[in-house]
């Protein structure tokens, strides 16, 4: 047969060119076809016709499901949502405004063996000039967060599934609502799926308070990070000097004594992140890596997430 010569659908026997479909182990399938199959099929192209039929078959039983399938957990108001049936102790995911469209995989609890959330920081320098590049002094940074869920699932006819969680705009704060909503999703599709490994999530509640704000010179009241709002001056943290009782000290050295202040290492835990300054995590109890000991610089150590789950 040569590169140009029509080729026939294993399955409906529709006759298509060169761009119409693919082949497969054992022949040839058209690309109507394919679109029926699930969108977590892999390695569609080392599949028999046999096998093919066998997934069509199941794919015709899913949709039938559907009419059944009534989620009474949605999570996710963006993108990708994913949606559990408390009933059937099943799921499925979808990225369309309705969740039935496009015969979206019902998979039940039982067939997940793991689920892995992994949140991803990027981040995008602030200039003070933006057309000549010239750098804050600290360098200054805008964040952005992504959570991205992947579940390992026992199927004939997929291995995985991943998807993003998101709800509306990306967090661009760890200490944020909305990044702490993310961080509950994702606790809460684990205890979902596997309820014998993860805990029932709580919710943790915003922690700002009015003694988290500060007022800049410029007059700008209610900032809550490192810069003003307004007009991007750095907080001016003060001290007070534990020898002579001096208060409002600002530099390195008191104004009442001349005694050097202490600098105490400030980190962030490896495993949740939390800022500390002692040698254990105050949230959680993790050990100060070594890698922080030697200077009283703050080191960011970007959270991991290690299984099982969110910590």
């Amino acid at each position: 047969m040569g590169l140009f010569d029509k080729k026939t659908c294993v399955i409906c026997g529709k006759q298509f060119g060169l761009i119409g479909g693919i082949s497969i182990a054992d022949g040839h399938l058209c690309s109507e076809c394919r679109r029926k199959l699930s969108p977590y099929t892999y390695n569609e192209k080392k599949l028999t016709t046999e096998e093919i039929r066998r997934h069509l078959a199941y794919r015709e039983k899913n949709e039938a499901a559907l009419a059944s399938f009534s989620p009474d957990k949605v999570i996710g108001t963006s993108g990708t949502k994913f949606y559990y049936d408390s009933g059937k102790e099943s799921f499925l995911v979808n990225n369309r405004s309705n969740w039935k469209d496009g015969n979206p995989d019902i998979v039940n609890r039982s067939q997940v063996v793991s689920a892995d959330c992994t949140i991803s920081e990027s981040k995008d320098e602030i200039y003070k000039n933006e057309e000549e590049k010239i750098s804050y002094d600290p360098k200054k940074y805008e964040y952005e967060y992504t959570f991205n869920m992947k579940l390992d699932i026992d199927s004939p006819y997929f291995e995985q599934i991943t998807f993003e969680v998101r709800d509306g705009d990306k967090p661009d704060d760890k200490n944020s609502d909305d990044y702490k909503k993310l961080v509950y999703d994702c606790k809460m599709i684990q205890h979902l799926l596997l309820p014998k490994i993860y805990e029932e999530p709580v919710l943790e509640e915003s922690s700002k308070e009015e003694g988290d704000t500060w007022t800049c010179s410029c007059g700008q009241a209610g900032n809550t990070g490192k810069f003003c709002s307004a007009c991007g001056k750095e907080r001016v943290v003060t001290w007070d000097c534990p020898s002579c009782g001096q208060k409002g000290n600002t530099g390195k050295f008191c104004t009442g004594c001349g005694k050097e202040k202490s600098e105490a290492v400030r980190w962030f835990c490896p495993e949740c992140g939390q800022e500390n300054t002692g040698k254990f995590c105050s949230a959680c109890g993790t050990k100060m890596p070594e890698n922080v000991r030697s200077t009283p610089e703050v080191k960011r150590i970007t959270p991991t997430i290690k299984k099982p789950g969110v910590k």
